[in-house]
This record gives C-alpha cells, sequence and structure tokens, in this order.
C-alpha cells in the first residue's frame, strides 16, 4: 500500500512512525497537494482494502486530523 498510495497524483509524502515514547502508538503521516488527492486516495481498491482490516488491527477508534495549510515559510 505504501508505494501505490506514494505514487499517486498528488501525494507529496507518505509514511509510517512508531511512537517510541508511548507504547503500541503509530503514526500515519501523510502530504497530499489537494482535497481531491486525498479525495482519490480515499477511493483507491487498496486503500478501502485496508480501511476493512485496520479495525482489527487497533484498540479504540483511530483518530483523522486534516490540516490545511495556507502558507509556507522557509527561514
Amino acid at each position: 500500500m505504501f508505494d501505490l498510495s506514494r505514487a499517486e497524483p498528488g501525494n507529496i509524502s507518505y509514511n509510517f512512525y512508531e511512537d517510541k515514547g508511548s507504547e503500541n502508538s503509530f503514526l500515519f503521516f501523510e502530504e497530499w497537494e489537494s482535497q481531491q488527492a486525498i479525495d482519490f486516495h480515499f477511493q483507491t481498491p487498496y486503500f478501502k482494502e485496508f480501511m476493512v482490516k485496520f479495525p482489527n488491527m487497533i484498540v479504540g477508534e483511530p483518530q483523522i486530523t486534516i490540516y490545511e495549510i495556507k502558507d509556507v515559510k522557509v527561514f
């Protein structure tokens, strides 16, 4: 799924991290060019298949947070 997601139009980055300070805590960190790119990603067969399996991989409810960046300044 990672390679397929990274190859999608509009994908900037797609990564998975383990929180070493919190046992069994993980983070998907993704960057997309637009909401349309995210919507496309959510409709892919491999994402839909992953979401069917995902609830059995975790305890509790997943938290999805989407941030919209209006401006970036590099110093």
